[in-house]
């Protein structure tokens, strides 16, 4: 079990260099670039704890597998989001209001977190 909690703290470390490695390789950072680059931080963090929190809780599976998958897709999705616009913006095609931008990811967040509740034990 310790072995499994030491490659999950590497594998969110290993994601969180790459973030901000893309990040210090934008040609400007913007407000909405820093706000993306933010976000994914704040998801690496929460898919470590979820991944944490499921290898301290196995006995309850399979109802505390949904914290790691949920968190997870929730990874996914906002930092496909968040690539498409910043990639747009930095490529002068088009900037995403950044009040939009947050309101996405806050329906994001919900939509996945809603989901983490629905499962409750």
């Amino acid at each position: 079990m310790r072995g499994r909690k030491i490659n999950i703290t590497l594998t969110a470390f290993i994601m969180a260099l790459a973030a901000s490695l893309a990040f210090a390789l934008l040609r400007e950072a913007t407000a909405l670039s820093t706000i993306a680059y933010v976000l994914a931080l704040f998801s690496i963090a929460d898919f470590w704890l979820g991944s944490i929190y499921f290898m301290d809780n196995i006995e309850y599976y399979p109802w505390a597998a949904v914290f790691p998958k949920t968190i997870l897709q929730y990874l996914i999705t906002q930092t496909s989001f968040s690539a498409i616009f910043v990639a747009l913006e930095q490529m002068s095609l088009y900037q995403l209001p950044v009040a939009w931008f947050i309101a996405v990811h806050v329906a994001i967040m919900v939509f996945f977190t809603t989901q983490i509740l629905a499962h409750k034990k």
